[in-house]
Formats: structure tokens, sequence, C-alpha cells
């Protein structure tokens, strides 16, 4: 049997094309076998790549044309290249001289970067669960992406990506401000508290096999939205403040919210917590409570030892 798929692009309410139908692709399958029904692997990544070429084309087309540049005098064109989820969409963008006789391609203004968001959303997003490596080789698998993606390329984009993430992050403060008294009073008041758990790691450096650094990590728990987890290194870190400060606003945290520290009572984990909210509540969990006890009793056992008397009034305790 043999298919034709078709694309039907039709003007919008202010546009004044002509209605327009390509080809995107056309093949013949056979019907006798199994692994014969339906599409394949590499006929699905063709198509998507056919299909994302003629729509990318016709879109920037559109713009072109609605901008209105029949007053600039045009110099040419140069070849611009697209990188999507569907492959790399390779067009002419025209070049004008504007009215200071400087030339300026009017797709810089829709086109800033040349990688789409939804492919950098998906190499961040798989980067960060499975190595960078591994991550190029499923995208060329399942999607007609270039073959010249790799890990150097997603680590490149990973990277670009924390930068300007880094960038919207605000200033340092050792103190939040949530607000009077009669503020937050005034205030409607949740009806839930989010509980938050937050401990410090130690991890030995893979350039330094000899230093460590420590690890903060935690999560957050609000009743009416998902978890949430977090973590940075503080030693490297300028902003772990701000940054837990910015988390748990994201997750509804209000001037008069309710929260629950619980953390092992370090000096650094109290300072992060510190100051951060009016309504927070800090709290010793069981686990370390549990290990001090511990300490202590096993203190008292050697104590036994050594001073009979006092160790066991020692132990009694």
């Amino acid at each position: 049997m043999k298919f034709k798929l078709q694309l039907v692009s039709e003007p919008g309410e202010n546009e004044t094309a002509a209605a327009c139908i390509d080809e995107i692709f056309s093949f013949d399958k056979p019907f006798d076998t199994f692994e014969s029904i339906g599409m394949n692997l590499c006929e699905s990544k063709q198509l998507l790549k056919n299909l994302q070429q003629s729509i990318v084309e016709k879109q920037l087309a559109a713009f072109i044309k609605g901008k209105g540049l029949q007053k600039f005098r045009r110099k040419g064109n140069y070849t611009v290249k697209l990188k999507t989820l569907f492959g790399d969409i390779s067009f002419e963008s025209p070049r004008y001289y504007g009215e200071d006789k400087k030339t300026f391609s009017p797709l810089n203004e829709l086109l800033p970067n040349h990688t789409t968001p939804e492919l950098l959303f998906l190499e961040t997003k798989w980067a960060s669960l499975i190595p960078f490596e591994k991550t190029a080789n499923l995208l060329k698998e399942v999607l007609p992406v270039a073959e010249t993606i790799n890990a150097t390329t997603i680590q490149n984009h990973l990277y670009g990506l924390a930068l300007a993430q880094e960038q919207e992050v605000g200033e340092e403060q050792w103190m939040y401000d949530c607000g009077s008294i009669n503020q937050r009073q005034a205030l409607p008041r949740p009806e839930r508290t989010i509980v938050v758990g937050i401990d410090g790691g130690y991890v030995r450096d893979w350039k330094d096999k000899k230093s460590i650094f420590e690890v903060i990590a935690g999560k957050s728990i609000p009743a009416e939205k998902p978890a949430k987890c977090f973590a940075f290194v503080g030693s490297y870190d300028l902003k772990s403040k701000r940054r837990l400060y910015n988390h748990l606003t994201s997750q509804g945290m209000q001037p008069h919210q309710q929260i629950e520290f619980f953390s092992d009572g370090a000096d650094n984990l109290r300072n992060l917590q510190n100051y951060l909210n009016a309504e927070s509540t800090h709290i010793l969990d069981w686990f370390h409570i549990t290990m001090k006890l511990t300490v202590l009793h096993q203190c008292a056992l050697g104590s036994i030892k050594v001073d009979e008397k006092r160790g066991k009034l020692f132990n009694i305790y």
C-alpha cells in the first residue's frame, strides 16, 4: 500500500495569504507481515523532520511578511540553522539596510537563540537523571535530532541554562521581611503547614580525591502541592539562603505561613533556616536525638569502668 501525507496551511484572521497544501511524506508499506504493520522508527523520525521543516519555513515567511519591510533595501540572504527536537532546520534569513545604513536581520528578533526551548528542556531534564553521553544517545535514538549532538553539546547547553537561571536569583540576604505581626495576623492563615527536612552530607571531590565537600540536601512538603527536593554545595553557593527562600516561595510560602524545619541542629543548617519566615518552627529530628543519646549512653558505660560509683549515677540519667 502507498501512503501520502500532506500538510494544509490556512491563513489566520489578519492574514491575506492563500491556503497551501504541501506533500510532507510518502512511503510504501506492505501488509502481509506483522513487522510491517504501522510506521517504524526511521519512518516516524523522517516524517517529523519533514513536518518540522515545512512548519518552520511557513512560520518564518509569515513573520517576515508581517514586518512590512518593503521600504527597506534588501542586501541578500544568509543561511541559518535552527536546532529543534525534530532535527536541524536550515533556512534563508534575509538582511536589509536600515535607516542608519546598517544592515539588520528581522529574524534575530524572533530567534534570539538557535536552539529551541523544547530541545533545551528535554536535554537538561534527561541530563539531570542520566549521564550526558547517554542523554545524547537517547535523543538520537528516539527523535530526529542532529547526529552531531554529543555529550559536550549537552553539557554546554546545561551550563548555559544554569548560568541564565543563576542570574534570575536575587541578592543574598541574612533576613527576609515577613511584615509586622499586625500585618501577618490580618492575612487569612493557611490551613496547612509546610514541612521541610534538611541535612548535610560529605562527598569526596572527584577531581581531588583527598578533599571533601559538604552537600546540603532537603525536601519540602506542602499540603496542597507536590513535594520538591533541593540541594546545593554550601561552600560554593554564595546565595544558599536566597535559593532556599525562592524554593519555598515557589511552593506557595506566604508571610504568615507556618513552616516546620527538621534538621540535626548543625550551625550551618540553622543559619539557613533562621529569619526565613517569622512563623517557622525548628525541630531536632528524632533520629539525631537518638544518636546523641546513644553517644551519651556509651560515655556512661565507659565511665563505669573508670569510676563505678559516678558512672552508675551518670547512667541513670
